[in-house]
């Protein structure tokens, strides 16, 4: 989890990435989330945007919409820790670069990422548990997001999942 106030420039903060197969969140799943460990699926980022929006609203903070831009740096970051089989926010260059690269690096930002859910309901549901990926969910200053999933067979985690949201 990564979380920075870009334009205050506060310390990077990374906390531990949980990889286990948690228990359903409850929410509504669509079926083309399921299949995502065997890559014959694919990831809906308006339902996965509905998803959090549900979750923030029900904590009185705004939705978020879908930007192109924080998308393309999901998929870059989910594709970097599928390539390297490794969950890591650093695989290919800082959370603060790759913010900035986007277009994105003057404001709020902040990212989680995980490997091994096999699902996007899993994957939501191991960020709620986590204190400080939770926080990046809740985060009031954020409007926008992007998320993507990677698949790499011969990983050890298969899955590996990004989620970018900024103001």
């Amino acid at each position: 989890m990564y979380r920075i106030g870009l334009s205050a420039c506060a310390a990077l903060v990374l906390a531990g990435c949980n990889s286990t197969e948690p228990a359903s969140t409850g929410l509504l799943q669509p079926p083309e989330h399921h299949a995502l460990e065997s890559g014959g699926a694919s990831l809906d980022e308006n339902v996965a945007r509905e998803m959090i929006s549900l979750y923030r609203k029900t904590n009185g903070l705004a939705e978020v919409a879908n930007d192109p831009a924080l998308q393309k740096a999901a998929q870059f970051q989910a594709n970097a820790m599928a390539e390297a089989g490794r969950l890591d926010h650093n695989v290919k260059g800082t959370f603060l670069k790759r913010i900035a690269a986007c277009g994105r690096g003057r404001g709020y930002a902040v990212e989680n990422v995980s490997a091994g859910y096999k699902s996007f309901d899993a994957a939501l549901a191991g960020w709620r548990r986590s204190k400080l990926h939770n926080e990046n969910l809740l985060e009031p200053h954020v409007r926008r997001m992007g998320i993507a999933t990677a698949y790499a067979p011969e990983a050890r985690y298969k899955v590996f999942w990004a989620l970018i949201m900024s103001d």
